[in-house]
């Protein structure tokens, strides 16, 4: 039954990049190569081995985030096996480039915290009811994708916070996290607000411009622990935390831009998640940052455009 399951997940693979398509395919895998041989090296050259928590983090927010308990439970699957399976594989590259460096401790710390994690219930077979009840009463009304957002996956965001802030002191788990927040963000807009929500929320003017200084407020705020934890133990690596901030708070610009630009009253969703990634990976690489800033104003201007059709007065 394990065997098919893992074939189950590659077949999943495999319909994901043929979604994509070859040529976007390619394309972002030009775009990242330089980015990610920096992070090899980097992993490779570390000798903490608390940077085995970057692995960590990566599979707590997928366990975390998982929606498959009550199907695994209708196969009889041992759930356990199947997630240690799953996530070992997840971190076998991870493990092999700490090898490499010969940092064996970074292992161990993987080995534990697959071993803790793969034990833990996921918030659909734990029950999210907590989290359900809260209103989070101190985040504005306009907010509400945030709120929606985190009424599901506060236990995950909450995970993955703690253990960043943790172990703050290394150089790329603050930088890692600032990307991964920024990753959540596009989840966040993804659904988009009823006609009823959109009237009673938006009618007023300048709906982006409020948007705008609203999340990217909040982003900040969220980070700001951080931010200020790194600056205290890396401070001379101050200006590689500006570029990723500014790169991150671009995709935050971008996703409100993408959401408004796609809006319509009776959709659910704007599947934003394909036009993010592409985003993401122009944006990672430093001569093609000027194209992301072309691509915010041009869903700037389609989403005023497409807001006009509603109400005339933004």
């Amino acid at each position: 039954m394990l065997n098919r399951i893992l074939e189950f997940r590659l077949r999943q693979c495999w319909r994901v990049l043929k979604s994509i398509g070859a040529i976007y395919f390619i394309l972002l895998v030009i775009v990242c190569l330089g980015f990610f041989l920096g992070l090899v090296e980097a992993v490779i050259q570390s000798s903490s081995p608390f940077v085995g928590l970057v692995g960590v983090i990566l599979i707590t927010s997928i366990h975390f985030s998982r929606k498959d308990g009550g199907f695994l439970r209708l196969l009889g699957v041992h759930r356990v096996r199947l997630y240690f399976l799953e996530y070992f594989f997840l971190l076998l590259p991870l493990a092999v480039l700490f090898l490499i460096g010969q940092n064996f401790g970074a292992i161990a710390v993987q080995c534990i915290g697959l071993a803790i994690i793969a034990f833990l219930p996921n918030p659909e077979l734990g029950g999210s009811h907590f989290a359900n009840r809260l209103d989070f009463a101190f985040l504005p009304k306009d907010a509400f994708e945030l709120r929606s957002y985190l009424r599901k996956n506060l236990i995950l965001l909450l995970g993955v916070y703690l253990i960043s802030l943790f172990a703050s002191h290394f150089v790329v788990v603050p930088i890692t996290m600032v990307i991964i927040m920024a990753l959540l963000f596009v989840s966040v807009f993804d659904e988009v607000e009823s006609k009823a929500l959109f009237e009673a929320v938006h009618f007023r003017q300048y709906i982006l411009r409020r948007k705008i200084i609203l999340y990217v407020g909040l982003f900040h705020i969220l980070l700001a622990p951080q931010i200020a934890l790194f600056l205290i133990f890396n401070l001379q690596y101050w200006y590689i935390m500006l570029a990723v901030l500014f790169v991150c708070t671009t995709s935050v610009l971008f996703n409100i831009m993408y959401k408004y630009a796609q809006y319509t009253p009776y959709r659910r969703r704007v599947y934003n998640s394909m036009a993010s990634s592409i985003f993401f990976g122009f944006a990672l690489v430093p001569f093609l940052y000027p194209v992301t800033i072309l691509y915010v104003v041009f869903y700037w201007r389609k989403a005023r455009k497409n807001i006009k059709l509603f109400y005339a007065n933004n």
